[in-house]
């Protein structure tokens, strides 16, 4: 055997371990986490037992004793013995762990929108085809937006994963749909190392350089949390199918010896292809047309080549455009186009609309901070090697890189910057240019290192160089390590048992054309496991259903709450849109249907005719006051938790949001652009909705000196009087509260405080062990149907019949389900 072919065996067996020990920490989810769960599982019935032991003990030696010194008593003893014996305790825990006390989790997937890819996947091996309707790229969705539904442009991920279930099923007949989507991810992220792993000989770098930057592009965070083992999503390909861009680019500009429009041609149907992979598709022939311009505006100044590119250019677009015809039909196009450009648009601009914005309620979706961007990527170590590349390819003429392949390389970069510092979401688009410039920077790191230990050193000079080297990469390989597994121990299901114990029951109990209303986040799990129509999920959450939503949530009366839900059940946003096109300002029409949805059908009727034609009433109120299908309420302990989110979405000031229209309007003219995620913008939406305010979460009783009883959160609650205080908080919230709320005899009590120092209340929420807990918001929030239905079983609600609740402290999950008893209204 030749020393090439050795050196090619060694290299693909290390490009084979690169690939596995990426698999490895993707793997976390079902080989690593599920242990770590169990064992927090088995501490804490451990931990348990010892309490109800001790508080056995006490009862018995001190019968006498008051219930506050008890728990006084009880808290020290135990927290005495957690502390001394803590080997004794983790070898219990450990044995249960290992035994049949614990049982190990189903099989989820990770986060909300691999369920709706999951859901999509079931559709197609059920019925063939994922909707009776479908035309030019898209189809229409039943499931989203009901009970009108909504068009989606067709993606082909879901048929990838009928394909692979498919192939998985001729091996094993029993394979489960969800291991086989689970593991897809697995196969793309092999695929992306090794194209990135293709670029050495474009880029003209080492072998060791080319893999050191592999390992740092295979355990970025933020690529293991896209590609990890059950991420059914898009995020994996969209990583690949940027890499395939950046090459191809690269080796369209290679050389001017010929045209070398095959390339053109394969770039072209790369990016028309990608079309049918991800909604946001045309960021990539974006990125490429500003590459071409570049480079022609650089061969211009250097007036020879000009032309070449042009014509490499205009066999991109006639290709692209052929590919794209023959994928999604000239139907299609046109809707294509609109789409993905709004899709694009609304991740990265603050909406211009008069509804309001719900994305800067998205956490991925706003600005991340330097230190959170640097960490994602995979620390400082990547961050400087990347930017040391990134400048080496502009200063260090021994790089050898044409200057066209410095632009395509400078394009991606900057363009992908600027798109991750407007919003999260798109970090994963900066990865890939920054990784190969990492590559970059480490090559030349590498030469640097050579060149100098030549210098110094009179003998050994590569030995000296190769014992620097190892010590350098294996510095980086340590901290990507640490990265990564720091990362993938995080990577856990937010999807569990309680949420498919209630949705299992919501789908063998409720008929098949229910509505499941609730907010975003959940929209996903309830179509694919579930499997009924949703008002929100979360690939369309920024539509004018979510003001209704929030509107329905945060109702302080029930006939409010039931009048927009049978409203958004008859029709969806119809009225609203009906208004408008008969010429009525949006927040006019607004004003007018909240009006008409209080009232009962004649009464609505009477509103309607007050400002429209007898024929145009009769229509309004057959949207507002239609027959709506079996509807159903789901709540879980997320959205009460962050309530605040709907608290803007439900006090929007359509009047003050016209005006907003207008300044963004005159500030583009000037050059000023609103990007979606910066602190002052996400301020000015806020000043809309009234100003942002304090909503605490759930706070529980942790010590009681006879009728005094203390919180967490700060609030006193005097248990005889029912006066409260709250201390602590921060400078601002300290001194008495409006009001205290509780429930008395089935019924939601308020008491006013005198001379109140915050403009707050709180809610006391008995336990059936007899102790309280709190909740510090505005009034509103805590009298609303959302608050009533979750903390207070429906307290004062005659509309609402509970039909599911499930609860899990353990995994931190509470879910309510009621059936929104129509006949009762």
């Amino acid at each position: 055997m030749t020393r090439n072919a050795k050196n090619i065996i060694v290299y693909a067996v290390i490009v084979s371990c690169l690939i596995i020990l990426g698999i490895y920490f993707r793997l976390y989810p079902v080989i690593k986490n599920p242990e770590n769960q169990d064992h927090a599982v088995a501490r804490l019935a451990v931990y348990l037992n010892i309490k109800k032991d001790v508080a056995k003990q006490i009862a018995v030696s001190y019968p006498a004793m008051p219930p506050a010194e008890k728990n006084a008593l009880l808290d020290r003893q135990f927290k005495d013995i957690i502390k001394n014996e803590s080997g004794r305790i983790e070898k219990i825990v450990s044995a249960i762990t290992r035994g049949s006390l614990t049982q190990r989790p189903d099989l989820y997937l990770l986060e909300a929108d691999p369920y709706h890819y999951y859901h999509l996947t079931k559709r197609l091996l059920k019925n063939g085809r994922l909707s009776d309707t479908q035309t030019g790229g898209w189809y229409y969705d039943t499931f989203i937006m009901a009970p009108t539904g909504h068009w989606r442009n067709i993606e082909i991920l879901p048929y990838i994963g009928v394909f692979a279930y498919r192939a998985a099923k001729l091996f094993y007949s029993g394979v489960p749909l969800v291991l086989v989507i689970s593991a897809v991810p697995l196969v793309i992220y092999a695929l992306c190392l090794i194209m990135f792993i293709s670029f050495r000989k474009t880029l003209g770098l080492s072998r060791t350089a080319i893999l050191a930057g592999g390992l740092l592009f295979s355990l970025s965070p933020v690529f293991i949390q896209r590609s990890a083992f059950g991420w059914y999503d898009t995020d994996a390909y969209n990583t690949l199918f940027f890499l395939a861009t950046i090459f191809l680019l690269l080796k369209t500009v290679e050389n001017d010896d010929r045209p070398a429009y095959r390339w053109s041609v394969l770039l072209a149907c790369v990016s028309a292809v990608f079309s049918i992979f991800w909604q946001g598709w045309i960021l990539l022939p974006v990125y490429i047309a500003l590459s071409f311009a570049a480079i022609a505006i650089y061969r211009a100044g250097k007036e020879k080549g000009a032309g070449l590119t042009f014509r490499r250019f205009s066999v991109y677009c006639i290709v692209f455009c052929a590919v794209l015809i023959m994928i999604i039909k000239p139907s299609g196009l046109a809707r294509t186009f609109a789409g993905t450009s709004k899709v694009l648009s609304e991740f990265m601009l603050l909406k211009n609309g008069f509804w309001p914005d719900i994305f800067i309620t998205i956490g991925e979706l706003k600005a991340s901070s330097p230190q959170k961007l640097t960490h994602l990527l995979g620390g400082y170590a990547f961050i400087l090697s990347a930017l040391f590349g990134l400048c080496a390819v502009f200063f260090d003429k021994k790089t050898g890189l044409r200057n066209e392949k410095k632009i395509i390389l400078l394009i991606f970069f900057s363009a992908a910057l600027c798109m991750t510092l407007s919003a999260e979401r798109f970090l994963i688009f900066l990865l890939v240019p920054a990784a190969i410039c990492s590559a970059i920077g480490i090559d030349i790191g590498l030469r640097a290192v050579k060149d100098i230990a030549g210098k110094v050193f009179k003998y050994h000079a590569s030995a000296y160089a190769a014992i620097v080297t190892y010590v350098l990469i294996g510095t980086l390989s340590i901290v990507s390590l640490v990265y990564a597994h720091v990362t993938a121990l995080n990577q856990k299901p937010i999807f569990n048992a309680v949420w498919q114990d209630v949705l299992k029951k919501i789908r063998l109990n409720t008929p098949e054309n229910s509505i499941i209303s609730s907010w975003w986040c959940p929209g996903h799990f309830i179509k694919a496991v579930a499997e009924r129509p949703v008002t929100l999920e979360g690939a369309h959450p920024n539509i004018p259903q979510a003001y209704w939503m929030a509107s329905f949530f945060l109702a302080t009366e029930e006939d409010e709450a039931i009048g927009i839900l049978r409203m958004l059940d008859s029709s969806g946003n119809e009225a609203a849109e009906f208004l408008v096109g008969k010429g009525m300002p949006l927040d006019k029409a607004i004003a007018l249907l909240k009006r008409m949805v209080v009232a009962d059908k004649q009464g609505a009727g009477l509103e309607a005719r007050s400002l429209l034609s007898q024929a145009d009433a009769d229509h309004l109120v057959s949207l507002t006051h239609g027959k709506p299908a079996p509807a159903y309420c789901l709540i879980y302990k997320d959205l009460a938790d962050s309530v605040i989110g709907l608290y803007y979405v439900k006090n929007w000031d359509f009047a003050k949001a016209a005006d907003l229209n207008g300044y963004m309007r005159k500030q583009f003219k000037k050059g000023s652009v609103f990007w979606r995620g910066s602190s002052d913008n996400v301020s000015l939406l806020w000043s809309i909705a009234g100003g942002m305010t304090y909503i605490g979460e759930e706070s529980y009783e942790t010590a009681r000196v006879k009728d005094i009883v203390y919180f967490a959160d700060g609030v006193m609650l005097d248990s005889r009087t029912m006066d409260v205080r709250i201390n602590g908080i921060n400078k601002n919230l300290a001194g008495a509260p409006e009001s205290v709320l509780y429930e008395k005899d089935g019924i939601l009590v308020e008491k006013r405080l005198d001379n109140p120092a915050i403009r707050l209340s709180v809610l006391l929420i008995r336990h059936p062990d007899g102790k309280y807990s709190s909740i510090i918001a505005p009034r509103a929030v805590l009298t609303s149907v959302l608050f009533r239905l979750y903390y207070l079983n429906g307290v004062g609600l005659k509309c609402f019949e509970l039909f599911a609740k499930e609860e899990n402290p353990v995994l931190d999950t509470k879910i309510v389900v009621y059936k929104v008893a129509w006949n009762k209204e």
